[in-house]
């Protein structure tokens, strides 16, 4: 594959639709779904879901609740985190080294959280984006390969709009209107041409008029300010 396929394609038309009669919002990650309950002042609740006990021939489900004051809300593998009104963070999961949610030290006026693989980054309202976790391929952004248990300043990000994450790859949309994306890049999912992973952010080429950003596991989509998505990475899963 050459280093032109790995860079963000132009998409003609893309569909999304999604419809349930209780649900208003659902997120899926590698081991958890969390269906949002139905407006309802009888049920203020989040209620996320773990099959992860499955794999060790469980047919149980352990239930987290979690106050509807508490969102965004983001589930990846093995793991989930809310935001809470406060501006902080509380998750459970492998990422908190607890079954019960509990409040991640360190973060303040927190507006979007995103977990996956082993590892959860938190945005800030300033545009500062802060990880910890697994660190592999450097999904941490802060430019080492180390694990940490307590957040860690993504390097040089100060400016972030938005954020999502992959499998192992993460990517922000910068004020500019660029994307910047750090992490693994076996499938060129950091859309700077390469395959080589990267442990602080790199700019994705090609765009400067991004106003939202989408992940697959390993891919990535941007809508650009003129209503085109440009798409880059694996294309399993990518609409075409």
């Amino acid at each position: 594959m050459s280093s032109s396929s790995r860079l963000p394609r132009l998409l003609s038309s893309a569909i999304v639709a999604a419809s349930a009669s209780t649900a208003c919002q659902a997120v899926i990650g590698s081991d958890y779904e969390a269906p949002r309950t139905k407006l309802d002042d009888d049920v203020p609740t989040w209620s996320a879901t773990s099959d992860a006990g499955n794999r060790e021939g469980r047919a149980d489900a352990a239930n987290v609740t979690v106050p509807l004051d508490r969102v965004p809300l983001a589930v990846g593998n093995g793991h989930g985190c809310a935001v809470t009104s406060a501006g902080g963070v509380r998750c459970w999961g492998v990422s908190a080294g607890s079954e019960s949610p509990v409040e991640i030290s360190g973060l303040s006026d927190v507006v979007s959280v995103v977990a996956d693989d082993g590892y959860a980054c938190a945005l800030a309202k300033a545009g500062t984006v802060h990880c910890w976790g697994k660190n592999v391929d450097g999904r941490l952004g802060d430019g080492t390969l180390d694990d940490h248990a307590t957040p860690r300043a993504v390097v040089g990000i100060t400016d972030a709009r938005a954020l999502r994450g992959g499998a192992a790859h993460v990517c922000a949309v910068l004020a500019t209107g660029h994307v910047a994306c750090w992490g693994a890049n076996d499938a060129g999912q950091l859309g700077d041409g390469s395959r080589a992973s990267h442990a602080a952010p790199v700019v994705v080429a090609g765009i400067d008029d991004a106003v939202a950003i989408a992940t697959g596991a390993k891919q990535a989509c941007a809508l650009r300010a003129g209503g085109s998505v440009a798409c880059w990475g694996s294309r399993t899963d990518v609409p075409r």
